[in-house]
């Protein structure tokens, strides 16, 4: 059930500056910020640093000719700022290439750091235009029994989506972070909520067949 697209911007405030780092956010702002940096003339990127956030991200820089130089263990703003190569970052300069909006916690630990942070804003999530009837239907029929959501705004956005319905509030949830389980809480989900071991396929079935030995039966 996709509860969210991703829709390229057309970037006209690119800041001009070279940096020293340029930090990709997600598979998508490889996708989308790397093209603009080519065309822009962003120095010579082959001498530039690079890192990102998680594996998919990783994998999308070494296909486009870029190996990452950082990829944190935890893949999230908070690994990130704990490697050891972005401890000391006074006289740095650094890009941030990721969607719009998002959270202000990576930028604002470089700066405390000592860093020169900018953004390149590349795409935007929104709501997918789709019938959910047939979804929704199947939940309140029963037929649906744990829920998987990897991204916050997804949720929130799925949560929209059900309008005044009950039934997704009593079901299990995975989630990605300790964060969105702080936000289902908030939202009202009052089942199992499990947070992901590692953020990828193999990290959602783990959860999904524990959460399976140590459900009640049906």
């Amino acid at each position: 059930m996709p509860t969210l697209c991703i829709e390229p911007l057309v970037v006209t405030d690119f800041p001009q500056l070279h940096h020293d780092l340029i930090l990709f956010i997600s598979a998508n702002a490889v996708r989308y910020g790397l093209p603009i940096l080519q065309q822009r003339g962003e120095g010579c990127l082959a001498r530039v640093r690079m890192g990102a956030v998680g594996r998919q991200t990783a994998s999308c820089l070494q296909q486009a000719g870029f190996p990452p130089d950082l990829m944190p263990e935890h893949f999230n703003s908070e690994g990130l700022l704990a490697l050891p190569e972005l401890q000391e970052m006074a006289g740095k300069h650094v890009l941030i290439v990721r969607g719009q909006g998002g959270r202000e916690m990576l930028a604002d630990g470089l700066r405390q750091r000592g860093a020169t942070v900018d953004y390149l804003e590349c795409y935007r999530r929104c709501l997918p235009r789709a019938d959910y009837k047939e979804i929704l239907a199947q939940g309140r029929a029963g037929e649906i029994d744990v829920i998987v959501t990897t991204s916050n705004e997804g949720l929130e956005n799925f949560v929209r989506l059900c309008g005044s319905l009950n039934w997704p509030f009593s079901l299990a949830l995975v989630v990605a972070s300790q964060r969105g389980k702080k936000l289902a809480s908030r939202l009202g989900f009052k089942g199992a909520i499990m947070v992901l071991d590692e953020v990828s396929n193999a990290g959602i079935l783990k959860a999904l067949q524990q959460w399976r030995r140590t459900a009640p039966p049906c």
